[in-house]
């Protein structure tokens, strides 16, 4: 029950919508992992990724690479997400040489929530 998705080095912008929103209906899922390096705009999506990431409450490990990108939108709506995913042990975000639009520290509010993490990689 893992998914695992690279966008690595993709020009994806806008066209994420359907695919974030199916993830959400993956309520069994326990592994994600989401690669998203080198030129991808993300914004809009993570509004729908945060709200897809919390249906899926069975998550023990989820990892969000937005390596050497733009991104931009809801932080909070992420974190917000991922804060429903009160099974998870293992987080790793990374925003690396990524121009981000928004205060990461929105982010923070969800994950605390997440009771049962045993390691988060920022």
């Amino acid at each position: 029950q893992k998914l695992e998705l690279n966008f690595w080095e993709n020009k994806i912008s806008g066209e994420l919508r359907e695919l974030v929103g199916a993830i959400g209906h993956c309520r069994q899922l326990q592994k994600l992992e989401l690669d998203f390096s080198f030129g991808n705009k993300v914004s809009g999506e993570l509004r729908e990724l945060g709200g897809a990431i919390g249906y899926c409450r069975q998550l023990q490990k989820l990892e969000l690479n937005f390596y050497s990108n733009k991104v931009s939108g809801e932080l909070r709506e992420l974190g917000g997400g991922i804060g429903h995913c009160t099974q998870l042990q293992n987080l790793e975000l990374n925003f690396s040489i990524s121009e981000v639009s928004g205060d990461l520290r929105e982010l923070g509010g969800g994950i605390g929530n997440c009771r049962q993490l045993q390691k988060l990689e920022l």
